[in-house]
């Protein structure tokens, strides 16, 4: 799909720093949730473009990985991908 709409795709890295230490499973689930959290972020700029077709895919996108980050931290959050206000 980025190659399609002209842009390079870019390699993953071969690894990532985490966030915090994993060093039980409470840890680990709280790392897969901040990590769904961070795919939500991701896809919320495309909610905002001009294709029809890109916002629906970044909406259902979203949909997924908040879904998933709820499986993860067992509780919703009303605003998916953004950081809560002081």
């Amino acid at each position: 799909m980025i190659a399609r709409l002209g842009a390079p795709p870019v390699a993953a890295q071969a690894f990532y720093q985490l966030p915090f230490r994993v060093h039980d499973a409470t840890s680990a689930m709280a790392l897969a949730a901040y990590l769904e959290d961070g795919v939500t972020r991701a896809y919320l700029g495309l909610v905002a473009v001009s294709d029809p077709r890109l916002r629906t895919f970044g909406a259902l996108a979203m949909q997924g990985s908040a879904g998933r980050a709820v499986y993860w931290r067992g509780r919703t959050q009303a605003f998916p991908g953004l950081e809560a206000s002081a």
